[in-house]
C-alpha cells in the first residue's frame, strides 16, 4: 500500500501538483481551465459546456503495477488522463458517465484500513486508486457521490438501482485465481501439518 500511496504524491506539474477546486479561487471560473484541457487534449475530449468540479493525480492500481494519472470530475463524467511522454498533451484513457459511475472509500473488498485508498466502480471497469491523503481521498469519495446522485436526478435514472452491476477489479480477479488456484489446496496441507 505504501508504494501505492507514495505513486500518487508523484506529480507532473501544474494542476497536477495537488487536488484542484474550481469552486475556491479564480471567483468559481473554471472556463480557463477547461480551454486548456481542451488544447492538452488534442480533441480526444471535448469540456467546452462541463462544469469541472474536481481535479487531480491519483494512482491507479492496473495489471503492471501503480501508475498515476490525473483524474478529472465533471458535471456528468469521470474521466482520468495520462501525461503523454513529451508532456505537452493528455491522453484520455476513460470516460465514465456519473449515472453509472459509483466511489467507496477503500478496496472493492470493504478494507478501509488504509485512509488514501479509494475504489472507482463502473459497469465496464473498476479498480482501486490511492490519493495523496486521507483528505482527498475522502474528497474524492464525497465528490463522485455527489455528483452521481445529482446526474442520476437529472437524467431521471436511479442512483440505488439494483439492476447495476459492477465490473471486477483486475486486483479482485487476480485475489480470486490466487485463491482459486492455491488457496483451499494450501490451507488443507498446513492443517495436516
Amino acid at each position: 500500500m505504501l508504494s501505492l500511496a507514495k505513486s500518487a504524491l508523484t506529480c507532473e506539474r501544474g494542476y497536477q501538483a495537488g487536488l484542484y477546486d474550481p469552486t475556491k479561487g479564480e471567483g468559481g471560473n473554471d472556463g480557463p481551465r477547461r480551454q486548456a484541457l481542451n488544447v492538452l487534449c488534442s480533441g480526444e475530449f471535448d469540456f467546452n459546456g462541463k462544469k469541472l468540479f474536481l481535479e487531480g493525480p491519483l494512482a491507479k492500481r492496473n495489471r503492471h503495477g501503480n501508475a498515476t494519472y490525473q483524474f478529472l470530475l465533471l458535471e456528468y463524467e469521470l474521466l482520468y488522463v495520462e501525461v503523454v511522454a513529451n508532456k505537452q498533451r493528455y491522453h484520455v484513457h476513460n470516460v465514465f458517465p456519473l449515472t453509472t459511475c459509483r466511489a467507496k472509500a477503500g478496496d472493492e473488498a470493504g478494507n478501509t484500513g488504509d485512509a488514501c485508498i479509494l475504489s472507482i466502480l463502473n459497469p465496464n471497469k473498476s479498480f482501486v486508486c490511492a490519493a495523496p491523503s486521507p483528505e482527498v481521498a475522502k474528497a474524492w469519495v464525497e465528490s463522485i457521490e455527489r455528483q452521481a446522485r445529482v446526474t442520476c436526478a437529472a437524467a431521471d435514472a436511479k442512483y440505488d438501482d439494483p439492476n447495476l452491476t459492477f465490473a471486477v477489479s483486475t486486483e479482485q480477479k487476480r485475489n480470486h485465481t490466487n485463491h482459486t488456484n492455491y488457496g483451499d489446496s494450501f490451507i488443507v496441507v498446513l492443517r495436516l501439518l
